[in-house]
């Protein structure tokens, strides 16, 4: 498993090779933000293929997972990426508003008042968009998220931030190659 990150000014470019079904990689930096002042979470990803590496839409996931810790108290929003052709220098193209995260961060209390009240906070619980449960490994269509919580993170005290590339497939032997671009990781509409 080959894996090359990247860091400029505004992006960070993440590129894996044999990454296995149901396995990620991800990057992590540690931070001290309070999330509770805006409404929504926002960030721009861009895929390719990497290596020459064939790769279709939605063989890889993006996620950026935030919270206290990576393991016990998270959360995480994923979303199926599509990809940009060798050649193409068109910024929407480029940068398609599928792959864009754009999370209203109401729907976390949403989820996180249902994992309590299903007294499963201890477990990954994943979500769709409207706050109903659905399996981890359920294919997305473009421009759909996925959100998660695990343990009891607070948006008040987000100490970590991760983004990393997750193969879907549940397929044995169904690795995924990509690069993926993560940009502008931002907070908007103050409230």
């Amino acid at each position: 498993n080959n894996t090359i990150v990247r860091q400029n000014e505004q992006s960070l470019s993440f590129a894996v090779c044999g990454l296995e079904p149901k396995d990620s990689r991800a990057v992590f930096k540690n931070v001290n933000v309070d999330l509770r002042q805006y409404k929504r979470l926002k960030m721009f990803i861009h895929a390719e293929a990497y290596n020459n590496v064939p790769v279709s839409d939605g063989e890889v996931v993006g996620f950026l997972r935030f919270g206290t810790d990576f393991r016990d108290n998270f959360y995480q929003v994923e979303v199926p990426l599509r990809i940009t052709q060798p050649g193409t220098n068109d910024p929407q193209t480029i940068w398609p508003e599928v792959n864009n995260i754009d999370l209203a961060l109401s729907l976390l209390s949403e989820i996180k008042s249902k994992a309590i009240a299903n007294g499963t906070l201890q477990e990954l619980n994943y979500f769709d968009e409207e706050g109903n449960p659905v399996p981890e490994f359920e294919i997305l269509e473009p421009g759909q998220q996925r959100v998660a919580i695990k343990g009891n993170p607070s948006l008040g005290n987000v100490r970590a931030v991760m983004v990393g590339i997750k193969n879907p497939s549940t397929a044995l032997g169904d690795d995924a190659c990509a690069e993926v671009w993560f940009n502008e990781l931002r907070l908007a509409e103050l409230d």
